[in-house]
């Protein structure tokens, strides 16, 4: 019983640690290069082939749902 029990209490600690962490609905210049796998020059570079992106004070950003729309209708 007592082994069960800290078998139990082990999965449960890894569930709670391991959980991932929810994707960001805005991409900063650097998370959409990541996730596009290129550089931040590349995507100076094809600013014109993405998403539009949009002002937050001064600094660009892009809609996680549109970057994924864009993406797999590229694919297609």
């Amino acid at each position: 019983e007592e082994r069960y029990a800290m078998k139990k209490a082990k999965a449960r600690k890894q569930l709670q640690t391991e959980a991932p962490e929810p994707p960001k609905p805005v991409l900063t210049r650097v998370d959409l290069a990541q996730l596009l796998g290129v550089s931040t020059k590349t995507i100076e570079r094809h600013a014109d082939e993405l998403p539009k992106p949009f002002l937050v004070g001064r600094t660009l950003r892009w809609s996680r749902v549109a970057v994924e729309a864009w993406m797999s209708a590229k694919q297609n």
